[in-house]
Order: C-alpha cells, then structure tokens, then sequence
C-alpha cells in the first residue's frame, strides 16, 4: 500500500505541475487537469508501486 501511495504522489505531483503538458496546444483546464492526474497517478501507482513493491520484498526476504 505504502508504495503505491508513494508512486500515485509522485505521478499526481508530476501531472499537476503540468508535467509536458500543454507545451504544443493550449493549457489544460482545471476538471481535464484533475481527471488526467487521477488516471496518470492510478496507472503510475498501479506500474512503479508493484515492481517496488515486489522489488522491497524480495530484497527484505534475501536480507533478513
């Protein structure tokens, strides 16, 4: 759960500080800004927090 948090910020705070977006067309507005950054950070949190996830457990079980 802690990594998906951690990459769902990540991708939010990324997405919201307008992360390349806008940069050839107009500036989103603020309910297409909203929407994107939920999708962007569920499928960031869905990718990067499991392999994390998975990564943290493999190297907890090998250490301890």
């Amino acid at each position: 759960m802690t990594s998906w948090l951690l990459a769902f910020g990540a991708v939010v705070g990324v997405v919201a500080n307008y992360g390349g977006l806008g940069l050839t067309g107009g500036a989103p507005t603020l309910p297409e800004l909203a929407g994107l950054a939920l999708v962007a950070g569920s499928a960031g949190a869905a990718t990067v927090g499991t392999v994390g996830f998975a990564l943290g457990a493999t190297v907890r079980r090998l250490v301890g």
